[in-house]
C-alpha cells in the first residue's frame, strides 16, 4: 500500500462562505462538476422544501453567486455531470442521478440546462450473483460517476452501511453492484471507524493524484466530526483495461496513511463552530496546486444554521523521476517525437489525430489538450486549455506510442478525462479549435516526453490550428509554430 501524506487547512473554521448567503438555504450533499476556478456546486436545500439548487462560480469557493437556483428536482444525493448523452433520438447536454430516500428507488435526469430537468426514468441498482458478500442493497447511490476504460464506476451506500462499487455500461439508468470497499469488519479495507456501525458515506469526488500516483475519494463521519482520504495507488501508470481493473480491486484501496481497517486519521475536523457533513473536491489541471474541497456543515444558529464552507489541501511533492533522454547519434537525433496530425471538428464531437514520427516508442504519459476558440491561440508548452479559453477537451495518453504510431482521440473514449474537460455542444460553425500533444508538465519546460526536435533545439511542433467547425476536417495541415500570427 502506498502513502500520500497531506496537509489540510479549514478556511472558514469559525463561519461560513459570505455566499449564497447562509441564512437563505440549508444544503446538504454537495456535489457539482467544473474545474479549478470555474464551477458550479449543486445540493438538497432543506430550506426549501429538498429542492435541488446550485450555486456557480468563475473565481473558486469564495466566488460563489449569491442566491442560489432552484431547480425543478425534489431528490437527495444529486449528481450532475456534463457528459452528453442521446435519449430516444434527443440530445441532452447534461445528466443526473438521484436518491429518493430511504429505499432502493433512484432517479435517472437529463437536462439541456441547469434548472429545468427531465426524469428518464425510476430505476434500482441489483446486486450480481458474483456478489455474494453484499450486504443489503443499494439506498443511497452516488456522490461522484467516474468512466474509466468505457464503462461508468460509482461508490454507493448500502441500506447496511456498505460501500458497494456500482457500475454501468452507457452511464444511465441501468447499474449493477459487485464488489463492496468497505463498512462494517469483513466488508472491505475501508472500514467505519471504531465503534461506529452504520451511515458511512463515501462523499466527495473521485480524485485524480496527480504524477501517476492514482486516485482518491473522501469519506465523511458518520457523526459529522471529520473528512478521511481514501486512496487506490495501484490505480496508476497502467494501460486503460489494467487502469480499470486496479481500480475497481477493493484491495488495492486504503486509508492515505497507508493503513486498512477502521478509519482513525482524518485529514480535517470539526471545530467548534462547525461540523463536517459531506462535501465535494473541485478538479485542477495543475496536480501540484491546492485542492479546493467544498463541504457542507452547521455552523449554529447564529451563522446560519447549515451552510457551505472550504477548506484547502496541499498535496505531497511530486516522486521524483529518471528522466529518459534521447539518444544523440553523430548525424541524428534519436528518440520520440509526437505531433498533432489532423483536427476534425463536428458538431457534438472533437477528434484530434496524435502520431508518433520520432525513431523510438514514447517513454512517459502525456496529456493533449483541445483548445475551443482560445485568445491567444497557444504558442507553447505548459499552455493548457483553461489558460487561454473558457472550453477545452482534455486526454491523457497511458499508453506507449510506438514510433511511426498514430491514435484518434475523441470525446467520450478511453483516454477522455471529462472531469478535466468543458465545453458547450453543439458547436456552432465557424468554432475556432486548436489542439496540442505533449500539453503540459509543470516540472519541465518540454512537456512529459522529451522529444527529438526539443533535444535538436528545432521548431516546436506540438500544435495544430487552426481549423474551423464546419463539419470538415483538417489533416496533414500546417503546424502553427511559436509567434506566429493566424
Amino acid at each position: 500500500m502506498g502513502t500520500y501524506p497531506v496537509t489540510v487547512y479549514d478556511q472558514t473554521p469559525t463561519a461560513p462562505l459570505a455566499n449564497p448567503i447562509p441564512s437563505s438555504f440549508e444544503p446538504r450533499y454537495v456535489s457539482g462538476f467544473g474545474i479549478d476556478n470555474t464551477f458550479t456546486v449543486f445540493f438538497e436545500d432543506r430550506d426549501n422544501g429538498y429542492q435541488i439548487s446550485y450555486a456557480s462560480t468563475t473565481t473558486g469557493p469564495t466566488g460563489l453567486s449569491s442566491p442560489v437556483t432552484p431547480t425543478n428536482v425534489i431528490d437527495t444525493h444529486f449528481v450532475v455531470k456534463n457528459w452528453p448523452i442521446n435519449i430516444s433520438g434527443t440530445d441532452y447536454a447534461y445528466r443526473a442521478w438521484a436518491s429518493v430516500g430511504n429505499n432502493r428507488d433512484h432517479h435517472f435526469y437529463v437536462a439541456n440546462d441547469l434548472i429545468n430537468w427531465t426524469l428518464v426514468s425510476t430505476f434500482t441498482i441489483s446486486n450480481t450473483s458474483s456478489f455474494t458478500t453484499a450486504k443489503g442493497f443499494v439506498y443511497y447511490g452516488f456522490h461522484d460517476v467516474i468512466q474509466i476504460n468505457g464503462t461508468y464506476y460509482a461508490f454507493a451506500e448500502s441500506s447496511q452501511s456498505q460501500t458497494m462499487i456500482v457500475r454501468s455500461a452507457n452511464g444511465d439508468d441501468v447499474w449493477e453492484a459487485f464488489a463492496s470497499v468497505g463498512g462494517r469488519p469483513g466488508d472491505g479495507p475501508l472500514e467505519l471507524p471504531v465503534g461506529v456501525t452504520n451511515g458511512w458515506t463515501s462523499s466527495g469526488s473521485f480524485v485524480d493524484l496527480g504524477h501517476n500516483q492514482g486516485y482518491g475519494k473522501i469519506y465523511a463521519h458518520p457523526h459529522d466530526s471529520g473528512f478521511y482520504l481514501a486512496i487506490n495507488s495501484a490505480a496508476a501508470t497502467l494501460s486503460p483495461a489494467e487502469l480499470e481493473a486496479a481500480f475497481i480491486d477493493p484491495a488495492n484501496w486504503s486509508w492515505h496513511d497507508g493503513s486498512i481497517g477502521p478509519a482513525s486519521t482524518p485529514i480535517l475536523s470539526a471545530t467548534l463552530e462547525h461540523d463536517l457533513r459531506e462535501c465535494w473536491v473541485v478538479p485542477s489541471t495543475d496536480p501540484d496546486d491546492d485542492w479546493a474541497i467544498v463541504y457542507t456543515a452547521d455552523y449554529g444558529p447564529a451563522d446560519g444554521d447549515k451552510a457551505l464552507g472550504y477548506a484547502t489541501l496541499t498535496p505531497p511533492p511530486p516522486p521524483q523521476c529518471t528522466s529518459h533522454l534521447p539518444l544523440i547519434t553523430r548525424n541524428h537525433v534519436v528518440g520520440p517525437d509526437l505531433i498533432v496530425e489532423g483536427i476534425v471538428a463536428l458538431p457534438y464531437n472533437i477528434e484530434v489525430i496524435i502520431r508518433n514520427t520520432g525513431t523510438t516508442p514514447t517513454d512517459e504519459d502525456f496529456w493533449v489538450d483541445a483548445y475551443i476558440n482560445p485568445s491567444p491561440p497557444p504558442s507553447a508548452v505548459n499552455q493548457i486549455w483553461h489558460d487561454l479559453s473558457s472550453h477545452g477537451l482534455v486526454w491523457g495518453i497511458t499508453r506507449t506510442l510506438a514510433a511511426g504510431e498514430a491514435i484518434t482521440l475523441t470525446v467520450g473514449e478511453d483516454y477522455y478525462l471529462s472531469e478535466y474537460s468543458y465545453t458547450a455542444w453543439p458547436l456552432s460553425i465557424g468554432t475556432i479549435v486548436y489542439a496540442q500533444v505533449d500539453s503540459y508538465n509543470a516540472q519541465t519546460d518540454y512537456g512529459a516526453v522529451l522529444e527529438t526536435h526539443e533535444t535538436a533545439g528545432t521548431e516546436y511542433n506540438n500544435i495544430l490550428g487552426p481549423i474551423y467547425s464546419l463539419g470538415s476536417s483538417i489533416a496533414n495541415g500546417t503546424q502553427r509554430q511559436p509567434g506566429e500570427q493566424e
